[in-house]
């Protein structure tokens, strides 16, 4: 299974995880771009938004469990992979934490903080690597990402992507809300040209995501349980667990718009 940019790694842990080994070049910076919510015409829409903004204004951070999907149609091959993540706000600045819990092996982490997306990749007898990349210009959109569907306020969304309503879709025997999200930045659009998300508007969050490659038929689901909002949570999180003296491999900035 081939390597996905950085910025879809943190995109789908809510964030997914690459293979030992293989290599991707790191997205080029996002240039800057500019949107509109929907006005009150689009009723339905702008509830769903009016929902995610009230979750937004009281967001800390919350511990959530996942399961991922990744689906490849040119092999009719599909992985599964679950584990737990942790995301807050602190002090302003946004940290992210998912461990992979099934499969056991190879040990996957991943951590946000900063600046700075840092993912563990351990094996015993193989590979002991911490692969690290600065967000640098695409720092606004990484965190976009990160919080997309968890105390993402919506004027950051809209000028991010191009939102539309697209009725209601019963996820684990609930009605929710499904939301269609065209990113508007060429770059991110060459890593996923579609993006859904299913909104439990009672609560105003994210319960599920799907992200969609362009040309391919490749997706991936992500589907959240057990959503538990936290005003604090222990730093221990948010620290890469690792073995023994790991290499580190630092991918290379952003070339720069359109590459």
């Amino acid at each position: 299974m081939r390597q996905a940019l950085v910025v879809s790694l943190l995109i789908v842990w809510g964030a997914g995880c690459t293979l030992a080994g293989q290599k991707s070049k790191p997205p080029a910076a996002a240039p800057k771009v500019t949107g509109a919510c929907p006005s009150s015409g689009d009723a339905a829409l702008k509830d769903v938004l009016d929902s995610m903004d009230r979750a937004a204004k009281s967001f800390n951070g919350a511990e959530v469990s996942f399961v991922w999907d990744v689906y490849q149609r040119a092999a009719n091959q599909k992985d599964t992979q679950r584990g737990v993540m942790y995301i807050r706000k602190k002090k302003a600045q946004i940290e992210m934490a998912a461990d992979i819990t099934d499969p056991k092996e190879p040990r996957r982490n991943i951590r946000y903080s900063g600046d700075t997306v840092r993912l563990y990749q351990y094996k015993p007898n193989g590979i002991n690597q911490i692969t690290e990349y600065k967000a640098g210009s695409n720092k606004a959109t990484v965190e976009t990402f990160l919080l997309l569907g968890f105390g993402s306020p919506s004027d950051e969304l809209c000028q991010q992507f191009k939102i539309r309503y697209d009725g209601v879709e019963n996820v684990d025997g609930k009605p929710v809300s499904r939301l269609e999200l065209i990113p508007q930045d060429p770059g991110v659009r060459r890593t996923f040209d579609r993006i859904l998300l299913w909104i439990d508007t009672r609560r105003g969050i994210c319960v599920q995501q799907q992200f969609f490659e362009p040309n391919s038929g490749d997706y991936r689901l992500v589907k959240y349980t057990k959503i538990t909002p936290k005003d604090k949570i222990a730093d221990t999180h948010f620290k890469l667990k690792t073995e023994d003296k790991p290499t580190v491999q630092q991918l290379g900035a952003p070339e720069g718009p359109g590459r």
